[in-house]
């Protein structure tokens, strides 16, 4: 398994954080692990920043899966003026 981080940037004043927070529906996390997800966690900030930590055997497989989710979002948010952006950190330390 490698670890796999990134960052999700809300765009918008008008999103209540709080509604993010704890919200994961089942239907989401069992595509999540149908495509190798493990251990996945998500950090927020205030600002609207989300980090997410994960491990997977194939992480080109997670970027896809990124990538076709922030299309979705995008698309899904763009009457509600919500913009966001998906960025992968490269690993640079790891204690195991």
């Amino acid at each position: 398994m490698q670890p796999v981080c990134f960052v999700l940037q809300w765009g918008s004043s008008g999103l209540d954080h709080d509604q993010v927070r704890g919200q994961a529906w089942p239907e989401t996390l069992a595509a999540l692990r149908s495509k190798g997800w493990r251990n996945y966690s998500l950090f927020r900030s205030d600002e609207g920043m989300l980090v997410g930590y994960l491990e997977a055997s194939d992480v080109q497989k997670v970027r896809d899966c990124m990538a076709a989710l922030e299309a979705e979002i995008q698309c899904q948010n763009e009457r509600r003026g919500i913009n966001v952006q998906v960025s992968f950190l490269d690993s640079v330390f790891h204690i195991t």
